[in-house]
């Protein structure tokens, strides 16, 4: 489990999205639109999911791991629109 947790901090800490500039964002970060932050918080979520390296074959083999996985990317996503 320690060894997902780092490749989850890792795949944060390489997304170019993340570590992008605000330009083009400040409607967000004015209270844009909620459709806006949504689509953005799915595109966070698959694209730290899958430097993660969470797989469908995962959630078949260990569903609990999968699910706790992306619980944590679900929030730290929620939690990077919020601060946008």
């Amino acid at each position: 489990m320690v060894a997902d947790e780092e490749n989850l901090s890792e795949a944060t800490s390489q997304n170019p999205i993340l570590q992008s500039s605000d330009e083009g964002n400040s409607d967000t970060a004015l209270g844009g639109s909620s459709r806006e932050s949504d689509r953005l918080e799915e595109s966070l979520v698959k694209q730290m999911a899958a430097k993660a390296g969470l797989t469908e074959q995962m959630k078949a083999e260990d569903m609990m791991k999968w699910v706790g996985l992306m619980n944590n990317i679900r929030n730290s996503a929620q939690e990077i629109v919020k601060n946008r």
